[in-house]
């Protein structure tokens, strides 16, 4: 549970797998929506297009004065972020919010060591994901005081050995 409710962009033939997955009609507002009580990750494909990340990022009272973590972090990979909305979301009280942000890389060297001690696994795990120039320090650094070591180990040692398979294969 999330505690969002989100409206969907269901077309017809997709309206029976949205209710199987939990999913309800409003007939007031003639929509699919997510209830409560429902995770709304199941539903990524159906979030409508016309997201706005300053929505997503704020507690806006339209969507009952939560954060839309999962609008937030599908925009972002899927649209970036432009300058001033990179700051916002490397500084996130959301740890999946600034994880999105620090994947799309390009972080100054502060951003980086700031991403490599952050509080949350997910964060850390996608700063050793997308720098290239690691040291053992930083390395070190971003296993030290983890909320969770071992799943952001084992997330690390799934990465490197799928990248060995990928080379191994080309």
């Amino acid at each position: 549970m999330d505690g969002f409710i989100r409206t969907l962009n269901v077309s017809a033939k997709d309206k029976e797998e949205v209710k199987n997955l939990g999913a309800k009609w409003s007939k007031k507002e003639r929509s699919w929506y997510v209830p409560e009580d429902v995770y709304s990750g199941l539903f990524c494909k159906w979030i409508p297009f016309n997201w706005n990340f300053e929505r997503a990022l704020n507690l806006d009272p339209i969507w009952g004065g939560q954060i839309d973590q999962l609008g937030a972090c599908y925009a972002i990979q899927n649209y970036g972020l432009n300058l001033d909305q990179k700051e916002q979301a490397l500084i996130h009280e959301d740890g999946h919010i600034r994880a999105s942000a620090v994947s799309l890389g390009g972080l100054s060297s502060a951003e980086l060591e700031r991403a490599l001690i952050d509080p949350h696994w997910h964060v850390r795990f996608a700063a050793v994901v997308i720098s290239d120039s690691l040291n053992e320090l930083q390395f070190e650094r971003a296993l030290t005081d983890c909320e969770d070591p071992l799943m952001l180990t084992n997330n690390i040692q799934l990465t490197l050995d799928t990248l060995k398979t990928i080379d191994s294969l080309l």
